[in-house]
């Protein structure tokens, strides 16, 4: 009787240890991904005010709590190709793009770095895939406009740049 009651004195406390570690793990999952999504959106808006220090301090504190987070990855690519550091750039994207090898930006923003680098093939192929996942995506569609033309390949060129015009109106010249 005596060892029946401590088998069940331990199994309930097992059962209860189990249960803390489960809402233990639950709730750092759920904390981990709000604290990658809150600092990702700060990343974004330093981004668009140019401030990329502090830009990079909440893409890396984003980064902490979310080390396989595409659209991060993605800002410290833009991070590095904002500070002209191609080759960091490029290093950024490529390991955003393994975790998410649809990601338009960053495959536009590696299309970009190739751009810098004078591979123009590369970069149109960066172009074409962000297009094929999305093909209203404007940037991408410019941009492959741009390699296209840096190819040589002039007509595609043009319709791909004229595509671009008609929805953004305000881009086109008088």
């Amino acid at each position: 009787m005596r060892f029946q009651q401590s088998t069940l004195a331990l199994s309930s406390v097992a059962a209860l240890l189990l249960a803390a570690c489960t809402y233990e793990s639950e709730y750092m999952v759920r904390h981990s991904i709000i604290h990658g999504v809150d600092n990702g959106r700060k990343c974004a808006e330093e981004l668009a005010r140019g401030d990329l220090g502090r830009a990079e301090g909440h893409c890396d504190l984003g980064l902490e709590f979310h080390p396989g987070s595409a659209d991060l990855g993605a800002k410290k690519g833009l991070i590095a190709l904002a500070r002209a550091d191609t080759a960091q750039a490029k290093q950024y994207l490529l390991k955003a793009l393994r975790y998410d090898p649809d990601h338009r930006e960053a495959q536009v923003s590696l299309g970009s770095t190739y751009l810098q680098d004078g591979a123009y093939e590369q970069a149109r192929e960066c172009f074409m895939r962000a297009l094929k996942g999305d093909p209203d995506f404007l940037p991408a569609r410019y941009a492959l406009g741009l390699a296209l033309s840096k190819l040589g390949r002039l007509a595609e060129a043009r319709k791909e740049l004229d595509a671009v015009l008609p929805a953004e109106p305000g881009a086109a010249s008088p």
